[in-house]
């Protein structure tokens, strides 16, 4: 990736928010969860894990069910401001 406006995004995004490592402890207790997509389930426990106070996602009704909660991405932009 070059140093562009792609770069920046990125690195902008990585100096606000909390990037997670997976283990096994993750996917057993994402499993536990019982949201319908695993990779949801994954998300919620990744963000349940880091203590997190949204999960940013367009499909917010996917995450009903989260231990963390979601918003949509334009609300959590708004809330930058």
């Amino acid at each position: 990736m070059k140093s562009g406006k792609k770069g920046w995004a990125v690195r902008t995004l990585c100096s606000i928010l909390e990037i997670v490592g997976v283990g096994k402890t993750d996917i057993l207790n994402a499993i536990k969860l019982g949201l319908s997509d695993f990779e949801d389930s994954l998300a919620a426990q990744c963000a349940k894990q880091v203590k997190a106070e949204y999960i940013v996602t367009r499909d917010i009704s996917d995450f009903a069910n989260s231990p963390v909660p979601a918003k949509e991405p334009a609300d959590f932009l708004k809330q930058l401001k």
